[in-house]
């Protein structure tokens, strides 16, 4: 086992610094003394208070309807006791229904879309979404057996006749089990709910006590002779997608039974009709050995009366897989959700909330004047009503709301792609996606939805709403949307402990109270602050060169995957890094989905240091898309690329110089290198031939463009003509600012060995290479040179 020293922060000039080995070596031996005292003090006190901050606290996030804070999460502190006054604290005392857990539908279509993306980006893309630890949490899905109107194509899992022809199509094969199986890994809790938009056309006829055949996909009933072989259909079904992997969770008999106009399907099937094949239905389950749950219904609130009718009837007999029928699904298109209430009051039957959709009718795309109504209508009072579960429609389409088997649908996905690229760069977040995001990074399944007790804090269905749930590990779960224009600012309190909590005007809310079951995550002995639902860690914090520093909190650091940024620190295992730069202030950024750290020079309050007029502080390197480490993605076929950063901070590594490394085929793009230098983050300060600071290239693969010479973008980094790439070849650009005026750009390829020249002690320049295996060093001038007793000329 490794054992790696824990720093501990003190303060510093906020200054990089690179003292010379005696002087750095005196100030060291004077402080020595001091420090090895101080630091059990220091050490223990840390201990104390990272478990303090541990134990009490609050995860808050903000959506607000002007997109200022888009799932902005902060933590913050708890006290302990009781508020005395303006607050809302749960009652575990008066309980409610449990809920299974939020998600979204993955159709055929929003499959085909995941599998177009790049494996990378799109486990980034799914963690986020899924994953209870890296990610929001979503934890139910739904899909279709068969097509849906959100499909490549209409099809059935038997379209010849004959139930011995059963068997799961492309759709399923190359999309969907591989997405089900990969959301299944990210989160083992995943529930799975499936429905048929319709059965094979040769079960059908075309009235519902008829027997003239229906040849169509969209309308029709089901034969009632063939009830029989359409419940086999469903059991071949489960077992079909178990033999992949793939458990459901539950089924419903029939989407929408009273739409028979679909054009991706459909199937009408009245009260009588879903009563007596639901019978069919559970008892082939039951013989079948399956524990499937079966809910009903499946459409819209306004026809409640069509749920309560089938389960009262279902319930008043007594069949085999009885037991399976759970209770009913509903849809949002009419009706308001206290129909889901009706159903539990007078059924005893579960209620869940398995489609709403968004689309231009509705404005889902956009936030402003929205977003509180809506996530007060499908989150709060849907939970209010006794659901367990809200399932919003696509996760993914392209930005034409493609795939779809529709001739002219107006349906928007939750989340949007360009379908020319499929990048995770070019996605959109819209509507719903925030609102399951808020409810499913809070409540988690088996929450319980309980009773409050408010005082100055007093709530409305409409303007001002909250809903408090304790979730089985202990945890409080509040969720508020505020759509009045006046911020809030209330406390929430479990039994034991409450935080005082600003509710932005037009914002929706979701705090998670009591969390002691999530890992810190730390650095150097000190906790990463959490952003965006944990799906990254930031600390600002005083690096030493030369150090070893440990990051704990997260198996990514461990793995031998693990991204350190080479420029900044060298990986020596067991989540222990050894920082190479200079010493100084410095942000980093933990993305356990890529696993990586994301670094920059920066000021002691965590702003991003800049280039100074000396040729001290910071330089930044931007590419003409953006640039990213670890990995770049193709935009455009440009250089690199980062989603929402713009920058890459080149490492300090000596005075006035500094260094970034890529890889070519990995940060370096091997078709295409065109990026520039920058003394800011942003885009200003620009190195380039022609302003203030007049850079220069003595590499001959990698250039400096000057547009009156060369015809290239002044400044811009690109390749010499004639000069390929060779992928995993790694370059190490250096940038000397030492007469800052008139910056020197160097390139190594150090794959091969070669490095580039350093100042040693006798003031010369040196140089090492490896030569049949022997480190060479020589200075850096003409000459012949021995090796192993041979020539060897340097020009």
């Amino acid at each position: 086992m490794r054992v790696c020293h824990k720093s501990v922060t003190h303060p510093r000039d906020n200054q990089i610094s690179d003292m010379s080995p005696v002087c750095g070596q005196i100030i060291k031996n004077m402080k020595r003394r001091i420090l090895f005292a101080k630091n059990f003090f220091l050490v223990g006190l840390l201990l104390l208070t990272s478990l303090q901050v541990i134990a009490q606290k609050a995860r808050v996030m903000i959506t607000t309807e002007n997109n200022s804070k888009l799932l902005s999460e902060t933590i913050l502190k708890t006290t302990k006791g009781s508020p005395a006054s303006n607050y809302v604290r749960i009652n575990t005392d008066r309980q409610y229904q449990t809920v299974d857990g939020f998600g979204f539908a993955l159709t055929g279509g929003t499959c085909y879309n995941l599998m177009r993306m790049s494996v990378g980006e799109r486990d980034a893309l799914l963690k986020k979404i899924f994953s209870e630890r890296q990610g929001y949490g979503a934890s139910y899905v739904r899909i279709s057996i068969g097509c849906s109107d959100f499909s490549l194509s209409c099809y059935t899992l038997c379209d010849v006749k004959g139930i011995e022809n059963f068997a799961l199509q492309s759709e399923e094969i190359a999309y969907v089990i591989p997405i089900l199986k990969e959301v299944q890994a990210i989160n083992p809790k995943l529930k799975i709910i499936a429905a048929p938009w319709t059965a094979p056309k040769w079960m059908k006829v075309s009235q519902k006590n008829g027997d003239v055949p229906y040849d169509n996909y969209v309308g029709g009933h089901l034969n009632k002779t063939c009830y029989s072989d359409y419940a086999d259909y469903f059991v071949r079904f489960l077992k079909a997608m178990k033999n992949n992997g793939i458990t459901i969770h539950a089924v419903t008999p029939q989407n929408e039974p009273g739409n028979g106009n679909n054009e991706g399907g459909a199937m009408l099937m009245d009260v009588e009709e879903e009563i007596a094949f639901v019978k069919v239905l559970a008892t082939a389950f039951h013989n079948a050995g399956l524990s499937t749950k079966i809910y009903l219904f499946d459409h819209n609130f306004n026809n409640e009366q069509y749920a309560e009718q089938v389960a009262k009837s279902l319930r008043s007999s007594s069949f085999l897989g009885d037991d399976l029928v759970e209770g009913a699904a509903f849809h949002n298109y009419g009706g308001d959700p206290t129909a889901m209430a009706t159903f539990y009051n007078n059924t005893g039957l579960k209620s869940i909330y398995t489609e709403s959709s968004i689309g231009s009718w509705n404005d889902g795309r956009n936030l402003n004047g929205k977003l509180c109504g809506e996530f007060n209508w499908s989150g709060l009072r849907a939970l209010q009503n006794q659901s367990s579960a809200f399932i919003a429609w696509n996760l993914l389409l392209d930005y034409d709301g493609h795939p779809t088997t529709l001739s002219n649908s107006t349906v928007y996905g939750n989340i949007e792609i360009d379908a020319s690229s499929y990048a995770l760069s070019t996605v959109r977040y819209n509507r719903d996606y925030y609102i399951i995001c808020h409810l499913s990074s809070v409540i988690r399944p088996g929450a319980v939805r309980c009773d409050y007790i408010e005082n100055g804090v007093p709530r409305d269905d409409w303007n001002f709403n909250y809903v408090a749930l304790r979730n089985s590990d202990g945890t409080t779960a509040f969720v508020i949307s505020n759509k009045t224009s006046d911020e809030k600012h209330i406390n929430l309190a479990s039994n034991s402990e409450y935080v005082n909590v600003d509710i932005p005007a037009k914002s929706v809310v979701s705090v998670l109270l009591g969390d002691t079951e999530q890992n810190a995550v730390t650095f150097g002995g000190m906790e990463m602050i959490p952003s965006d639902n944990r799906n990254s860690f930031s600390i600002n914090i005083y690096l030493e060169k030369g150090k070893t520093y440990t990051a704990v909190g997260d198996d990514a650091f461990s793995s031998p995957d693990f991204y350190e940024d080479p420029d900044f620190f060298t990986k020596l295992g067991n989540g222990c890094f050894k920082f190479t730069a200079l010493s100084g202030y410095y942000n980093i950024k933990f993305v356990p989905a890529t696993k990586s750290f994301r670094i920059y020079a920066s000021h002691e309050n965590g702003n991003p240091l800049s280039l100074n007029a000396d040729g001290t502080g910071a330089l930044w390197a931007i590419g003409s898309d953006g640039l990213h480490k670890p990995y770049y993605s193709i935009i455009s076929n440009q250089g690199w690329w980062t989603d929402t950063d713009h920058a890459t901070c080149m490492a300090p590594v000596g005075n006035k110089r500094y260094q970034l490394t890529l890889t070519a085929g990995r940060q370096l793009n091997v078709n295409h290198v065109d990026f520039k230098f920058f003394g800011q983050a942003g885009w200003g300060v620009e190195l380039n031939p022609t302003g203030e600071y007049r850079i220069s290239s003595m590499s001959d693969v990698f250039l400096i463009g000057h547009q009156a010479v060369n015809g290239h973008s002044d400044g811009n980094v690109y390749v010499a003509d004639g000069v390929t790439l060779q992928e995993g070849r790694t370059f190490r650009f250096i940038v000397d600012m030492s007469v800052p005026s008139q910056p020197v750009m160097s390139v190594d390829d150090i794959s091969t060995g070669i490095k580039h020249p350093e100042v040693s002690a006798d003031g010369l320049s040196h140089e090492w290479f490896t030569l049949s295996g022997i480190k060479i060093e020589r200075p850096h001038k003409a000459g012949v040179y021995l090796c192993n007793g041979k020539k060897i000329m340097i020009l």
